[in-house]
């Protein structure tokens, strides 16, 4: 079965408030690379600068979006990365 991009269940609001947070997250961890590097060392797993751009226009794998708030220590939430499914919850959950 073919990969939907998250951006085809997103709101345009919802849309516009993931690429700001992964925008901030890319901010915050420096470069592309830099933010591959810190989801990579997090996970265990390679992630490549590349992957990280394309979910720009792709978007955030859910996933992903827990791997980046915990790989930055929770400064931007998988709320703001996929606000259609995280949206609403605790900082608890």
């Amino acid at each position: 079965m073919p990969r939907t991009s998250p951006y085809s269940r997103l709101t345009d609001e919802q849309a516009k408030r993931m690429l700001r947070a992964l925008d901030s997250a890319v901010e915050y961890a420096g470069t592309w690379s830099d933010l591959a590097e810190r989801i990579s060392c997090h996970t265990h797993e390679k992630i490549s600068a590349q992957a990280v751009f394309r979910w720009a226009t792709a978007g955030v794998p859910a996933e992903r979006a827990v791997d980046i708030e915990n790989a930055l220590g929770g400064i931007v939430l998988r709320q703001d990365l996929r606000p259609d499914l995280y949206d609403g919850m605790r900082a608890s959950d």
